[in-house]
């Protein structure tokens, strides 16, 4: 673990998390390995809603598209991956498959209020973690639908 929190210190995502705050998070997290094209959800998936950071390896982001599967992104070492499901509790919005043997830290929803008993200031960095990628990520979706013009949404 102590390795991990190294890597996660030098990652911006988490710079203002201390060593003790990432040993605690990294402490309520179950620790898998995924063998190198092994699916870890699939989109519509109603799963547990674990959020999901990065020890080792690479995960390829995809969506269906019409009759086949699109890659939106790959995330490597020091990345989180799962956290709209963390946050809004519905089904997956896409499948996530290990690129090649990956090493995970799953952090269940359930874990919340141990975190937060323990440490609210750690909770709630982490929380600010989950929504600064949700907004960078939506950000990015922006910018490339922009670069579509047939694309407008409507609500």
């Amino acid at each position: 673990m102590e390795m991990f929190v190294e890597i996660l210190k030098s990652n911006r995502t988490f710079v203002e998390f201390t060593d003790e705050d990432l040993r605690l998070v990294l402490g309520l997290c179950q620790k898998v390995k995924y063998n190198k094209g092994r699916v870890i959800f699939k989109e519509n998936d109603s799963d547990d809603g674990s959020v999901y950071f990065i020890e080792e390896g690479m995960v390829q982001i995809s969506k269906t598209a019409k009759d086949h599967e699109k890659v939106i992104a790959m995330f490597g070492m020091g990345n989180i991956f799962g956290e709209m499901s963390f946050l809004d509790k519905y089904a997956r919005s896409a499948t996530v498959t290990a690129l090649e043997n990956t090493v995970l830290y799953k952090l269940s929803p359930e874990k919340m209020p141990h975190l937060i008993n323990q440490s609210s200031r750690t909770a709630m960095k982490l929380l600010g973690v989950f929504i600064k990628k949700l907004t960078t990520r939506l950000r990015q979706t922006d910018e490339a639908l922009v670069e579509r013009e047939d694309n407008i949404i409507v609500t």
